[in-house]
């Protein structure tokens, strides 16, 4: 049971399937926000399911974390939602810190099905211009066509087209997503980690995220061979050569860059709470700049608590330069902590990334077979 139960969470984590609910705090400016609403999930009820389940729970590796979520939530402006994010973290870490490399590695196979899954979804969207809908709805996709107002489009040789949302909330999180897990796959040293690279190109280009971009570079000149590194680099050029964007989003991203600072400055010590910007801020989107984000959610006395946090670890951490491509993603967006899958991809790569035992893991097999 606990075996199966890790497998659907790591696939449920890609889906949007829940109930939203809407409470006055989920609205500003008479505008709903999704990021506001109180949803459960049906990961969050598989999480809590394997929480409870789990005879080998031990509070001691989550009590940093129930430090710093207890101050945050001390001083949080948006309480209901701050406790909803903090609870979904800690089952996430605590689900994570079960994953083992034998287990990822029995399961790469079904995720890459699942990837060219979600692919042919976003191919599908792209291609018709419009969400499939029908059973694509159970699994999370929004309803889409060309006339939504908001929705992220790209121009490809003069004609509008959808970007490709697949089943994920904006086409960015699934282009980051894909990233995340080919990192993951990366570590294992598989032979399926080519194929992995290809599908997230694939979709990295549907997506047309410039952030997913960067980061599937970062990984490719890291751990592909010169020859796919220079395909990919190749392909990257040609469809931003063919392809546009048609908005700007550096004014913007400035001025959602200003609101943190202010914010930062009117409450420096503890912020004002995980989501707590919102109602405050002139935008109804986060700081797409990660850190100036995260220190207006927990102040400087959680950036303390965290780096604290991480000396105490230092002797069971080591790094590896396959995390440099977390920094596009953290520094042009805001998903990894805002989103499910964004959130959960990051921490499944700092599991294997950073911890000494998984991340030796590939030089170890290297000496053991010369």
């Amino acid at each position: 049971m606990s075996l199966a139960l890790k497998t659907l969470i790591l696939f449920s984590i890609s889906t949007q399937l829940g109930q939203h609910f809407w409470p006055d705090s989920a609205f500003i400016r008479g505008i709903r926000l999704d990021y506001l609403s109180p949803t459960l999930y049906l990961t969050d009820i598989f999480l809590l399911y394997y929480f409870i389940t789990n005879n080998g729970f031990n509070f001691k590796s989550l009590r940093p974390f129930l430090v710093l979520a207890l101050t945050s939530l001390v001083f949080s402006v948006a309480p209901l939602q701050a406790s909803i994010w903090w609870l979904r973290f800690l089952l996430l870490v605590y689900w994570v810190s079960q994953l083992s490399l034998p287990w990822l590695k029995s399961m790469l196979k079904p995720l890459l099905i699942w990837m060219l899954f979600l692919f042919g979804i976003g191919f599908a969207q792209v291609l018709l211009g419009h969400s499939l809908n029908g059973i694509f709805y159970w699994l999370g996709e929004r309803r889409l066509n060309l006339g939504t107002p908001g929705l992220a489009l790209q121009t490809i040789f003069g004609a509008e087209h959808l970007r490709a949302y697949s089943i994920f909330s904006h086409p960015n999180i699934f282009a980051g997503w894909s990233v995340l897990m080919s990192a993951v796959v990366a570590l294992t040293t598989s032979s399926l980690t080519p194929l992995f690279f290809l599908v997230s190109l694939a979709i990295t280009l549907l997506a047309a995220s410039r952030t997913a971009t960067l980061g599937l570079f970062v990984v490719t000149a890291t751990r592909l061979p010169h020859k796919l590194s220079l395909l990919v680099v190749f392909c990257l050029a040609l469809y931003y050569l063919m392809c546009s964007r048609p908005e700007s989003v550096l004014v913007p991203r400035l001025d959602l860059l200003k609101t943190s600072l202010s914010l930062i400055g009117a409450s420096p010590l503890f912020g004002y709470g995980v989501l707590g910007s919102f109602p405050s801020a002139l935008s109804l989107q986060p700081d797409h700049f990660t850190p100036t984000l995260l220190i207006s959610w927990v102040g400087f006395v959680g950036i303390i608590q965290l780096l604290l946090m991480i000396y105490s670890l230092q002797r069971k951490l080591v790094f590896n330069p396959i995390l440099f491509a977390l920094l596009p993603l953290l520094i042009f967006d805001h998903y990894l902590l805002t989103s499910y899958a964004g959130l959960a991809g990051f921490i499944i790569l700092l599991r294997f990334a950073i911890i000494k035992k998984y991340a030796n893991y590939s030089s170890c097999r290297r000496r053991r077979s010369r």
